[in-house]
């Protein structure tokens, strides 16, 4: 992958009526990236998929592809590929002839299109079943060979609309591994858009986080999962706790001192500014807490009620409160205390803390 762009927005706006659903959104998506749009219902991340496709015209702003501007341009000129969470297959032809749709559209030589149909069905594990009908096979073969059709023209970009939405759970984490190593073997530009965080960290290059049409946070899976930099984006992934804080020094060299819950607590210093006595919220990964005698490994510790253990199968959640009322939870591959209403000491790293923006 390299860093020549593919698609950009500018200034992408979209209202309806009082939802906004894109706000003065900017935006660049590189050539070859897995590209994932994350946010919950009404966050404007289907709209924005279908602005990008021309399926929806911006209320203002550009979008480019290839550098070039989109406006006037109908979906079907634009080289793309679309794929939704209802397979949209055609229950009247065999598996080879919804693959190969597109491309007798195109009036390729028959010769030709029988070879990109065998090669497409063999990448997405279908080889054999050409001849089928689609409507006997399960729906994650059924998704697969609608993402084979997609492909099939070899589009600069691919767009996915929650595509494994209907799926039961065993088969849509079998087909989130597939569908990153399609995209690798293709090289094809994939825009995907997804309210599951998982599927968002386990398939994406980049990650952008809506909320309310607005670009909250866009970066890595691991960045923001690690580092978010707003109270929304901590929140949304699950396992982070936010808790309120106080700075009782200003922030100096890498390190500030916290008031959490009548106890100081020296944390990694952010681009947060302000001063003695400001309000401020914090992450920290539940994971990244200790509880019990684990605690005392730990660098910084603070007491906490123990108000809950939730057995989770890989894991245990420890429901902690502090004295002021401010609820979090510890994560563990074990139980570390078990006796609800005792006091325990809860540990952690300050690297792990975060400063919060808002």
């Amino acid at each position: 992958m390299n860093n020549t762009p593919i698609l950009q927005l500018e200034g992408v706006s979209k209202r309806f009526g009082r939802i906004v659903a894109a706000d003065d959104l900017d935006l660049t998506v590189i050539r070859g990236e897995f590209f994932t749009f994350l946010g919950p219902s009404g966050s404007g991340k289907s709209t924005l998929l279908r602005i990008i496709a021309g399926l929806e015209r911006p209320d203002a702003g550009r979008v480019r592809i290839h550098g070039k501007d989109m406006a006037g341009v109908p979906p079907w000129q634009r080289g793309l590929g679309m794929v939704f969470q209802q397979y949209a297959v055609f229950p009247h032809m065999t598996v080879a002839q919804n693959v190969a749709y597109g491309l007798r559209v195109r009036r390729l030589p028959r010769e030709q299109i029988r070879r990109r149909v065998r090669e497409l069905l063999a990448l997405v594990g279908l080889a054999g079943k050409e001849e089928m009908n689609v409507t006997v096979l399960s729906g994650g073969e059924q998704q697969r060979v609608a993402l084979a059709r997609s492909l099939a023209i070899e589009p600069a970009l691919l767009l996915l609309d929650e595509p494994l939405g209907a799926l039961d759970e065993k088969i849509r984490r079998e087909m989130q591994t597939e569908l990153k190593h399609i995209q690798r073997k293709t090289g094809t530009t994939f825009v995907y858009v997804t309210h599951d965080q998982e599927e968002a960290l386990t398939m994406s290059d980049r990650i952008a986080v809506l909320h309310v049409g607005v670009l909250v946070q866009c970066d890595t899976p691991e960045t923001l999962f690690r580092q978010p930099r707003t109270r929304f984006v901590a929140g949304f992934f699950r396992g982070c706790n936010v808790l309120e804080a106080t700075m009782t020094t200003a922030p100096a060299a890498d390190r500030i001192n916290l008031h959490i819950a009548g106890q100081v607590v020296a944390a990694r210093a952010s681009s947060a500014t302000g001063g003695i006595g400001r309000r401020i919220a914090v992450a920290v990964r539940a994971e990244d807490l200790r509880v019990g005698r684990a605690a005392n490994e730990a660098s910084v510790t603070i007491e906490a009620t123990l108000a809950d253990v939730i057995y989770r199968g890989t894991n245990v959640d420890h429901v902690l409160e502090l004295a002021d009322g401010q609820r979090l939870v510890a994560t563990s591959v074990k139980r570390e205390v078990d006796e609800v209403g005792r006091t325990v000491r809860v540990g952690f790293d300050p690297a792990s803390v975060v400063m919060l923006e808002d």
